[in-house]
């Protein structure tokens, strides 16, 4: 699966929408630390309909993209590999978005900058996440459409909207995914691999 480049990226995505209501619009913006634990967070995200906009960050493509080549296990490397291709699949329905350019910014810093934007427009911005640092970030203090949710906090609210649809889970599936997870060999891993697990 080939890099995405900036002529990949959404250019138009901070654009205000005529007609939006102020702070009612919610935007989800995706962390690598979620997409390496679970691969298919995106396509759980779009099934919800809980957000107007799902917004993946070009760090963080960089970041799946880095970690597929070179992860530090072969279990993190095949799960970058998977949410690459999630997200080659879904590239119609998220936006890929392009950070601040500072050499001297974090990545987290970076994602922060995309939210602090989406905020200017009115959006009320979710950092799906699992990661300390948004929660201890002084700049949420100071924003107040900004919120840290942390993907067990998604689970949660998911579960008790019932946006997890039985029928779209297969328990069977879930197990032969694992299984060919533990054997470590890439092959069997695409092959076992379905949206629904």
């Amino acid at each position: 699966m080939g890099n995405f480049s900036a002529q990949n990226i959404a250019q138009n995505a901070f654009q205000s929408e005529p007609g939006g209501d102020i702070f009612t619009k919610k935007i989800c913006i995706i962390d690598t630390c979620v997409i390496l634990s679970r691969p298919q967070i995106i396509n759980t995200i779009l099934k919800s309909k809980r957000y107007h906009k799902v917004v993946v960050p070009e760090v963080v493509i960089k970041e799946l993209n880095y970690q597929k080549d070179h992860g530090d296990t072969d279990s993190i490397s095949q799960k970058a590999w998977l949410a690459m291709k999630t997200i080659q699949e879904k590239k119609d329905s998220i936006i890929i978005e392009q950070c601040e350019k500072s050499e001297d910014k974090n990545n987290d810093e970076k994602i922060m900058w995309i939210a602090k934007q989406y905020s200017c427009k009115n959006y009320i911005i979710e950092l799906l996440t699992d990661d300390i640092y948004f929660s201890l970030s002084p700049e949420l203090s100071s924003c107040k459409s900004i919120s840290v949710l942390l993907i067990r906090d998604l689970d949660k609210i998911l579960y008790e909207k019932d946006e997890y649809s039985n029928d779209e889970y297969s328990i069977e599936d879930t197990q032969k995914y694992i299984e060919a997870v533990k054997t470590k060999e890439l092959n069997r891993v695409k092959e076992a691999y379905k949206p629904s697990v």
